[in-house]
């Protein structure tokens, strides 16, 4: 199976190359636009890890891979860099966050309604093997009493791993969303539809940390993640989500962690407020121009991306 990588703006396309490789997959093309990298790097990372072909664009790539991964810290690109490839039945795979917009997760669910069975991706945190384990622990531990998710770094681009972990595990029933707290951990309230609420704790100092406890009926269940495991277990799941074995995946469940992350960017404006998933607006959500300019920025300064924004600054 030939693969395409789409975008190398993060250290994500390093680590799978390697990865994609072991699962017998020829890593055969790459492309770039240059949003947080400097020309001719395409080039040099294509050298580093004897990737044969550097496309000029998408449209010389689709006739040369089976499938692509994309990377874009511009996550308001991201449909657009997966439609060529959608559009003739080939598979995608989008890094997180998979989109940023209310707006987007509307067309994600239509594309997904023309084109099933061709979108994958978000966090990677969603496969861990202890998330996995600690799900299946909890088929016979009776009703949710109550839940507790602590995550690191900034709100969305980093915080969306700690949604998606949690949502994984606990559902996808999200009704209301209420910021208790954004002064240090960042503290929020999220209500389920069955009647038991999440606690988030984001913007945890500590890179790479994510605890999940389970509060059951029939006692206390909790894991953390080996975040270094994460990311072949990720491309596991989209190996076989290619071969139509991945059927636990449903995008539409899978994509509402994106809107739990807006909602809480609007809870977050008035204290104690609730803020509904139901009542979010079309143009709601975080500015992926943005957030890729001050990642190039950070990158270029040598400073920390996600410090810098765990004041947190979105727009």
């Amino acid at each position: 199976m030939k693969i395409g990588i789409v975008d190398l703006c993060t250290s994500h396309p390093q680590n799978f190359v390697p990865i994609l490789r072991d699962f017998g997959c020829e890593v055969s093309c790459v492309w770039d636009n240059g949003d947080t990298r400097p020309p001719g790097f395409a080039k040099e990372f294509a050298e580093k890890f004897n990737i044969p072909h550097i496309c000029k664009n998408l449209e010389e790539m689709v006739d040369k891979v089976d499938a692509v991964t994309i990377h874009g810290a511009n996550w308001d690109t991201h449909i657009e860099r997966a439609l060529p490839f959608i559009k003739v039945g080939k598979c995608v795979c989008i890094d997180k966050p998979i989109v940023g917009k209310v707006s987007d997760v509307n067309k994600l669910i239509e594309l997904n309604i023309k084109y099933p069975g061709k979108i994958f991706g978000g966090s990677a945190c969603q496969f861990a093997e202890e998330i996995i384990k600690l799900k299946e622990n909890l088929i016979d531990a009776g009703r949710i009493i109550s839940a507790l998710a602590v995550g690191c770094n900034d709100l969305f681009s980093y915080g969306i791993h700690n949604i998606e972990m949690a949502q994984v595990v606990l559902g996808y029933d999200v009704q209301f969303v209420e910021c208790i707290d954004d002064t240090h951990l960042g503290n929020y309230r999220v209500h389920f539809n069955r009647g038991f609420d999440l606690h988030l704790h984001m913007h945890n100092p500590r890179h790479g940390w994510f605890i999940l406890v389970n509060t059951m009926q029939k006692g206390i269940f909790s894991t953390g993640i080996d975040s270094s495991k994460i990311y072949r277990a990720f491309l596991s799941k989209f190996m076989d989500f290619i071969g139509g074995k991945a059927t636990d995946w449903v995008l539409k469940e899978r994509i509402q962690p994106i809107l739990v992350a807006i909602a809480m960017n609007r809870a977050r404006t008035i204290i104690g407020r609730r803020v509904y998933l139901e009542d979010l607006h079309q143009d709601e959500g975080f500015d992926g121009y943005w957030f890729a300019n001050a990642y190039r920025n950070s990158r270029n300064s040598g400073s920390n991306i996600y410090t810098d924004l765990t004041g947190p600054r979105w727009k």
